[in-house]
């Protein structure tokens, strides 16, 4: 790091896209329809292929096989990726609370400054009260406000008013429903389901994560498919910017740059030390928040893992078979660590079965 510093380079400014060094803060100027532009247009992807481990899950299905039988990915959880890390919300508490309660401070005429923080709810409490009704108070919001972010101060303003009619009795309820769009805009993130995808079949580190006993498809690209245009590449960098800014306009109608720093600070945001994995994402908003498995793209080729038990083995070349997809095995390269495909039948192949038994060969 010291090394690029002495060259002008700003290490925390460093990012990797589709295997090229670019500027982290030129990127992020893009916004989402250049960058969009960019990865679709102007440097498609030509390949691409999911890891496999071919085991149990947690909910009890083999998603794995699943996937292969039916021609499916499994749309994902962030929280049950391998970096725990990975798509992590950066959006601290307190500035949260900050930005939203000076900016209901802005919404009622409330002077903030040179008031502490533990004080600001009390003062718009008190703004409250001295409108006397709760409709008095709805009738003072700014019309030229969009027509979510006036409905979501009128909730606000109903609440307080339910709460009681004392100025002192509405202070926990203010602090509440800050804390309530807190996970509101949380919970959004969840709504985000992702599926892990790659660039290449001979990727020692994304076998060695399935102990090189899953397997690997390799699927046909098609543009004409919606699904081409939810794949991104992922931005690998060292630096993270948090999620804050959103918090200004969280009760706002959402817009194309709440969406590109979702993707740009959460959902494609990964550490350098995992770029070997040359990962793209397949990105989906379901609203119904639920992890699932959809249709993809065909089938292209299936690549057995160089360690696959011999059953398991049998078991995913039979569907191979059964649905005509052309599989190969995985071998080491004679003299080297690379990764080759075997040019026997991998149902018969005693270099596939050996290697699939044996770790010194």
């Amino acid at each position: 790091m010291d090394i690029l510093k002495s060259f002008g380079i700003d290490p925390e400014d460093i990012a990797v896209l589709c295997g090229e060094i670019i500027s982290l803060s030129k990127l992020e100027k893009m916004g989402l329809l250049e960058f969009n532009n960019l990865v679709h247009l102007k440097s498609p992807i030509s390949r691409i292929v999911r890891y496999f481990p071919n085991t149990i899950s947690n909910d009890g299905l083999n998603h794995s096989l699943d996937a292969l039988s039916n021609n499916t990915v499994y749309l994902n959880n962030a929280e049950n990726f391998d970096d725990c890390f990975d798509c992590a919300v950066d959006l601290e508490w307190t500035p949260f609370y900050e930005r939203r309660i000076k900016k209901y401070c802005l919404y009622f005429n409330v002077d903030y400054n040179n008031v502490s923080l533990e004080e600001l709810p009390y003062k718009i409490a008190l703004k409250l009260y001295e409108f006397g009704t709760a409709q008095n108070a709805i009738d003072s919001i700014d019309n030229s406000l969009d027509e979510v972010q006036k409905l979501e101060i009128k909730n606000f303003i109903l609440r307080a008013y339910i709460a009681g009619q004392e100025a002192s009795g509405w202070v926990a309820t203010i602090v509440d429903y800050v804390k309530d769009e807190y996970m509101r805009l949380i919970n959004t993130f969840k709504h985000f389901k992702i599926t892990c995808l790659t660039t290449s079949p001979y990727l020692n580190r994304m076998w060695a994560n399935h102990n090189n006993k899953g397997f690997c498809i390799e699927y046909e690209l098609d543009t004409k498919n919606e699904l081409f245009f939810d794949l991104f590449p992922v931005i690998y960098s060292q630096k993270r910017n948090d999620y804050t800014p959103l918090s200004e306009h969280c009760d706002q109608k959402p817009n194309i740059n709440d969406l590109w720093q979702i993707y740009f600070n959460g959902l494609l945001r990964k550490s350098l030390h995992w770029i070997d994995q040359q990962e793209w994402r397949l990105i989906r908003y379901e609203t119904d928040n639920k992890a699932k498995s959809i249709p993809f793209f065909k089938i292209k080729k299936v690549y057995l893992g160089n360690k696959m038990p011999i059953a398991e083995r049998q078991k995913i070349i039979a569907i191979c078979k059964k649905e005509t997809y052309p599989y190969v095995g995985m071998i080491r390269k004679p003299n080297s660590f690379d990764l080759i495909e075997c040019e026997g039948d991998c149902s018969m192949c005693q270099q596939c079965l050996i290697s699939s038994t044996n770790k010194i060969k």
